[in-house]
């Protein structure tokens, strides 16, 4: 369908799918497909925008320019890609005292798919939490990536895991 307004041709006859992926050895790529161009292409400098985006969305500080006490560290989930499982590891800072720790499992939108951790826990140790590749509801997840997101006293970090099948 074409259309005109102002002087302006307008097409809407478009069709494009993008997404991105984490290969095997953890880039990440990122697809688009423009269905009148044929083939779709890896297009990694468009990578970038897509995830600072994501990742602003989900109010997870990606690049933290103040210099400050480190609170806390979400660790890289181990095996990553993973099936049927992984581990998440964290720790809290040193020091006494506890702090309230909340570990999720989001889809690539931000929608809640299990949450691992929503518990007062104490400072210092290393913790590790295994998610299962299932729901809140036991269900199985597809194939995807998803984000792990560590909130502690209201500060949040995420990292992104890919589960294949």
């Amino acid at each position: 369908m074409m259309g005109h307004t102002a002087g302006v041709d307008l097409d809407y006859d478009c069709i494009q799918t993008s997404f991105f992926v984490i290969d095997g050895e953890g880039l990440i790529r990122y697809r688009r497909t423009n269905a009148e161009q044929g083939m779709p292409a890896f297009i990694p400098e468009e990578v970038g925008p897509i995830v600072d985006q994501a990742i602003a969305e989900l109010e997870i500080s990606a690049v933290d320019d103040l210099p400050r006490q480190k609170r806390f560290e979400l660790g890289a989930a181990y095996p990553n890609p993973f099936n049927p499982s992984t581990t998440i590891p964290y720790q809290l800072s040193s020091g006494s005292g506890t702090a309230e720790v909340l570990l999720q499992v989001l889809d690539i939108r931000g929608r809640l798919v299990k949450t691992l951790v929503s518990a007062r826990q104490e400072n210092g140790p290393r913790y590790e939490a295994v998610w299962n590749g299932r729901n809140q509801f036991g269900s199985a997840m597809p194939s995807g990536v998803y984000i792990v997101n560590l909130g502690v006293d209201g500060e949040k970090q995420g990292r992104l895991i890919n589960l294949v099948e």
